[in-house]
């Protein structure tokens, strides 16, 4: 995806709909650095690819990965390249992974739906 998204932007594709959805690139907590700047560099080289109008579902399933975490990467990477986004959605994980309250960790999934502006 590092080559791949900048390579489609160079040849001006464009798209109504991405999604973003990595493995889980961080385990431990002292790893949520690296998997920030993962998906802030992924969001930044697909927002060119969106249109006006667009959507894209960007995820992370890594625990230590808090709301704010994504909301925040998601949102520098939109503000360094002056793309306007409206959250339309913040999800978590179906019911067949359910969300267990006597273990946290079991609330893993967090996906955030924007939407560009249009221009």
């Amino acid at each position: 995806m590092f080559e791949e998204l900048p390579r489609l932007a160079q040849e001006g594709q464009t798209f109504d709909a991405i999604v973003i959805d990595p493995p889980a690139l961080a385990k431990r907590e002292e790893q949520v650095a690296s998997l920030r700047k993962a998906i802030y560099r992924v969001v930044r080289d697909a927002l060119p690819l969106l249109r006006p109008g667009g959507r894209m579902l960007v995820c992370s399933c890594v625990y230590h990965m808090d709301w704010s975490d994504l909301t925040e990467t998601v949102r520098f990477a939109a503000s360094d390249l002056q793309v306007p986004l409206r959250l339309l959605a913040q999800t978590t994980q179906s019911a067949d992974h359910p969300i267990r309250l006597h273990f946290p960790e079991s609330q893993y999934l967090r996906c955030l739906l924007v939407q560009r502006d249009l221009e």
